[in-house]
């Protein structure tokens, strides 16, 4: 009865629901009838910088010949038809994990998808495969790696081949817009949704070590919060990041001297653009590329051992740890070693 009333309330809010998945339905059709392969992915409550995962496989799954079908959290939308709307042949968008989405997936399975990717929720390094039938070409490359276990096939992330390398875009704001950025500037992040917010006295350390350098400021947060935790001198050198779209994110980051975030979305523009960057992290391992030259990582200090030894990515931590814990000294350490533009 739940799952019922899901998705009646669902249907209430989104009332061209019903016409647009019967749209699909017939695209699919179709697609069976003039013999397309279909790869389906499906996402749990990831945040934007799994999507920036995701997205980087779009070109090798285009050369292999899939109609590529995205179901997708809602406040992916702005991204993903900014940055890849030519390249998938199907977009649904969901609130959150609610019953329709359920039915879609199942829909799919009975529509003998060639492949079905799903997202796994606390394991976003994973790929989930439940199709008994798909084709060889898909698994005859070095590049896919597949272990069996219960009846269901596991991929794990793997580097995609050079040529395959799926450049992130470049969304530039306007000329206006363009004017409110000062060189040289840095990127502070101040939080994520898993990764909690740095607290006061640490923004307020970052920014005045930053700025002491010579560098503006351009805060991705609460841009007023910054303004109190500083002097007036300073205030004058931070710049208001929520003047700019999401997307425009990609050209302030590529413009930007370096990043300072936590293990977020901006992190994920960085690492996709090679700026160098400091990430600030608490748990999440597993989505950082680690031991780049122009990275630097800050860590809690249980497992800052782990990042020496190199076996980070072996670590998973239940949220108990909050950034912050971690030492604001180990922060500017690491923003003095960072090899900037």
């Amino acid at each position: 009865m739940q799952t019922i009333s899901n998705l009646i309330a669902y249907l209430k809010r989104h009332p061209r629901y019903i016409a647009r998945l019967i749209g699909d339905i017939f695209k699919l059709f179709w697609y069976k009838c003039t013999g397309k392969k279909i790869l389906v992915i499906t996402t749990g409550s990831g945040g934007i910088g799994d999507y920036l995962w995701i997205r980087s496989y779009y070109p090798l799954i285009r050369q292999k010949g899939y109609k590529i079908v995205l179901i997708a959290m809602a406040h992916w939308r702005e991204i993903v038809e900014t940055f890849d709307g030519g390249d998938i042949d199907i977009i649904r968008y969901f609130e959150s994990c609610l019953s329709p989405k359920k039915i879609e997936t199942f829909f799919f399975k009975l529509f003998k998808t060639d492949v079905y990717l799903n997202f796994r929720k606390k394991c976003m390094a994973d790929i989930v495969k439940y199709k008994t039938t798909y084709n060889d070409d898909w698994l005859n490359n070095d590049d896919v790696f597949y272990e069996e276990k219960n009846n269901n096939t596991f991929k794990q992330f793997s580097p995609l081949p050079n040529n395959f390398k799926h450049q992130l875009p470049i969304i530039e704001p306007s000329k206006e817009k363009k004017n409110i950025l000062r060189k040289p500037f840095v990127v502070l992040v101040e939080g994520g949704n898993t990764q909690g917010k740095l607290s006061d006295s640490q923004l307020a350390s970052i920014t005045k070590h930053i700025t002491d350098k010579g560098y503006f400021i351009l805060i991705n947060g609460n841009y007023e919060r910054l303004q109190h935790l500083v002097d007036n001198t300073i205030c004058s050198k931070i710049i208001d990041g929520n003047l700019f779209t999401f997307p425009q994110y990609t050209y302030i980051v590529n413009e930007a001297s370096f990043i300072v975030t936590v293990n977020t979305s901006i992190y994920h523009f960085a690492v996709q653009l090679n700026k160098p960057l400091v990430a600030i992290s608490c748990n999440e391992y597993h989505t950082l590329q680690c031991y780049k030259e122009n990275q630097q990582f800050v860590f809690n200090d249980t497992l800052q051992s782990a990042y020496n030894s190199h076996t980070l990515s072996d670590y998973t931590t239940d949220g108990s740890v909050d950034l912050t814990d971690i030492d604001i000294e180990r922060i500017l350490k690491a923003i003095d070693d960072v090899k900037c533009n």
